[in-house]
């Protein structure tokens, strides 16, 4: 059953015709475009589930890993604020920085880690955020 048509006209690809008819009945639609103001629209998880769910992956002894991954994630791929992401970790917004662009780095020397965060990506159901 298709619902209410309120314009008889869609301008777009076949698959953006396709989304809009599932968005209309109600369906969830995963927009995998890599486009800012879709990262700001989409629901994203809290800072603290963030954490969590880092933590709960490297059950090891909390680690330079199990601080920066979740500042990292929070900042370059849900856009929070540093002085949001201090104020749960207790630090300065200066210090969040430089954690985040060391752990930044560190990914890009390292496939090992960058396979680490893409994990942590799917747990958090954010797989297709890019690195």
């Amino acid at each position: 059953m298709r619902p209410k048509v309120f314009a008889s006209t869609f301008l777009g690809s076949q698959e953006f015709i396709e989304r809009i008819w599932k968005r209309a009945k109600g369906e969830t639609v995963q927009d995998t475009r890599n486009l800012p103001v879709i990262r700001i629209l989409a629901d994203k998880p809290s800072l603290g589930v963030i954490k969590q769910t880092v933590e709960t992956e490297f059950e090891s002894p909390p680690g330079r890993l199990c601080r920066e991954m979740p500042l990292y994630i929070s900042r370059q791929k849900e856009g929070f604020s540093l002085k949001e992401m201090g104020a749960l970790g207790g630090m300065k917004e200066a210090a969040v920085s430089q954690a985040v662009g060391r752990f930044r780095r560190a990914i890009q020397e390292t496939a090992s880690l960058k396979e680490e965060v893409q994990k942590v990506l799917r747990k958090l159901n954010m797989s297709n955020v890019e690195l």
